[in-house]
């Protein structure tokens, strides 16, 4: 198996692909189980490393538009392009402010 974290993220998508051409077929086989297992992995590593990137500027953006104000006080606008980020980030919008 591939050591993952040590290959770059040009080179984990072009593995996605891979991936992806086999996770078309049939979905009986191991080879398929094999590649969605994979793929899951791959994918956590790129999720993560996706935050790594955008910890810090996601943390500005909330405190500039979202922190300590009202559902009235934020830019609707706003509202939507932190919620939209915060589901990049962590896979589901948020609930509350």
């Amino acid at each position: 198996m591939m050591n993952f974290v040590t290959m770059t993220d040009a080179e984990l998508n072009a593995r996605v692909r891979q991936l992806d051409d086999v996770l078309m077929g049939d979905c009986t086989t191991e080879a398929w189980d094999r590649a969605y297992k994979e793929r899951c992995k791959i994918t956590a590593i790129l999720d993560e490393r996706y935050r790594e990137r955008n910890q810090s500027a996601f943390d500005a953006f909330y405190a500039k538009h979202i922190e300590g104000k009202a559902w009235e006080e934020i830019d609707p606008e706003a509202w939507e392009f932190y919620s939209d980020w915060h589901k990049d980030m962590y896979g589901f919008r948020p609930r509350h402010i």
